[in-house]
């Protein structure tokens, strides 16, 4: 990235200090209840809320790893952005309802409630699981990665300072500590990568059409035949992966349970939508710029620092470095938050079901320092992949599948079973280690196997489980799914708040009904 001057250096630090306080002003106010810490008892309104996942979603992995691989397969890439859309409207008029109305704080909640407290324990401990040995690694990793290509810091050393960096205030305020300090970082990312993407339009020739190309690069979806990236793997990314990631996965939906309200939730999820939409510029986009200024680079990984090496001038690369120490930032954050937040109320207080808020409250930022040590040990494993984006996409496409099938079992199917709901999530545990399984049989064998397309097998395989087991088991009573089923009436989102409620502008589904109009466009134009 090249030697950052004294202007780069100044912008940096005072980015850091900036961020740190803000994360202990905002979590000084006194804990009085473990909900406060955990989930911020209903106090984010859809602002944070919306920036808070976006913060949460972007991370080192993205800017490294989906940046490379666009880099080296062009528009397709771009699906790992844009292709939210389905499920994120899934979960506005879906799966929100249901959680608020059921005061969930932990997604295992919703499966003890529609499933029994086993199928709760045993999604507690593969949340857990993923979300230190592959999410937190993977992110410390990339992060460590980053530091030790701009500033020359090893790669171990700038692990353990992203460890202590990030962790502080996590641990010291909870949610709305990390809620305030990702809508800092969700515009500064957000900020840093759209000047990338300007500086890229500015300079290649051709501009946004020179940089998209031609030709199979130039397509978001791609034929069955591509050797990576073909429609079928976009259509496992949309359903099981997404329903997995933003419907049930802790780390990416925790802030908008603590909303103030059914439409602060909704309204915060929209927000994430169209940021979403400005993250595939910011993210995948360089990936796409670095193809178009020299189509020869030896390690895709490099290609979002070599494009600020080249297009950023003197004096902004300090913004770009802290955008970066953003991205790395608020995702440790948010998946220390929610490992802490699992073990606390998910294994802890199970065992101590007498234990004070207080108590919970320490017993959660001691767990929240131990998730970070353990995601810091295990994250050199990383680096036993090919690239950074092979990790991420290929270690969790499988674990996804089961998780989705219970889950849409559970809410759309009035007659999925708690044995249907057990074995299926069983299944996750052998999946967690199949892509290390794979990866030595193509080693070792020379195998040509394309995970993406077995991940939907797996999909398809599990739904089919979920059903015939349920069939041949006893079916739940009418109380047991009470409230917990998904029905057309709970799509009512409340508005009262407002004085004039009828206010076409305030209505989540008009937002929505943009939010959907725009991707089709986006797909028409780009298919």
């Amino acid at each position: 990235m090249g030697k950052l001057g004294t202007l780069d250096i100044s912008v940096f630090i005072s980015y850091l200090v900036f961020v740190t306080i803000i994360g202990f002003v905002a979590g000084r106010k006194k804990k009085e209840s473990a909900s406060d810490y955990f989930i911020a008892a209903g106090k984010l309104p859809w602002y944070l809320i919306g920036f808070s996942m976006l913060a949460s979603n972007i991370s080192t992995e993205q800017f490294i790893g989906s940046c490379g691989a666009a880099y080296k397969w062009g528009m397709p890439v771009l699906n790992w952005e844009l292709s939210n859309f389905v499920v994120l409207l899934m979960v506005i008029w879906v799966f929100i309802p249901i959680y608020l109305q059921n005061r969930i704080v932990t997604i295992p909640q919703y499966l003890e409630l529609r499933f029994g407290n086993t199928s709760r324990g045993i999604y507690a401990m593969v949340s857990l699981f993923s979300i230190i040995f592959i999410m937190l690694a993977g992110v410390l990793y990339t992060g460590g990665f980053i530091l030790e290509q701009i500033l020359g810091i090893n790669k171990i050393s700038g692990i353990w300072s992203m460890v202590i960096l990030a962790g502080a205030y996590t641990v010291y305020g909870g949610l709305i500590s990390v809620a305030w300090t990702q809508l800092l970082q969700g515009i500064l990312l957000l900020g840093g990568g759209l000047l990338v993407a300007v500086l890229g339009i500015i300079n290649v020739d051709g501009g946004f059409s020179g940089i998209i190309g031609t030709g199979v690069r130039s397509h978001l979806i791609q034929p069955i035949s591509h050797p990576e990236l073909p429609w079928t793997a976009i259509l496992v990314l949309t359903i099981p992966v997404n329903i997995w990631y933003w419907c049930t996965n802790q780390a990416m939906i925790q802030s908008s349970l603590g909303a103030k309200s059914p439409w602060h939730s909704g309204m915060g999820v929209i927000l994430l939508g169209f940021l979403i939409i400005l993250a595939s510029l910011t993210i995948e986009f360089p990936g796409l710029i670095a193809y178009a200024l020299n189509p020869n680079l030896e390690n895709v990984d490099n290609a979002y620092l070599f494009v600020v090496k080249t297009l950023v001038p003197s004096g902004l690369k300090g913004l770009i470095l802290a955008g970066l120490m953003a991205a790395m930032m608020s995702t440790i954050q948010a998946l220390a938050q929610s490992a802490s937040t699992l073990f606390t109320l998910e294994l802890y207080s199970k065992t101590k079901k007498s234990a004070s808020d207080a108590n919970l409250i320490r017993t959660g930022r001691i767990s929240c320092t131990f998730v970070l040590i353990l995601g810091a040990l295990w994250a050199p494993m990383v680096g036993g992949f090919p690239s950074i984006f092979e990790f991420f996409a290929k270690t969790y496409f499988f674990f996804a599948a089961p998780v989705a099938a219970v889950f849409i079992a559970g809410i759309f199917w009035k007659r999925a079973t708690s044995t249907a709901a057990v074995w299926t999530l069983l299944l996750c545990f052998p999946l967690l280690v199949f892509p290390y399984l794979i990866r030595i049989a193509k080693q070792t064998y020379g195998l040509e196997i394309n995970e993406y397309n077995l991940a939907g097998v797996v999909f398809m395989v599990s739904i089919v489980f979920v059903f015939i087991v349920s069939l041949i088991t006893q079916p739940p009573g009418k109380e047991q799914i009470d409230g917990l089923v998904w029905k057309p009436s709970m799509v009512k989102i409340n508005v009262s708040e407002f004085k004039d409620s009828s206010a076409l502008h305030k209505k989540i589904w008009v937002w929505s009904a943009i939010y959907l109009t725009i991707m089709v466009v986006i797909y028409v134009l780009y298919w």
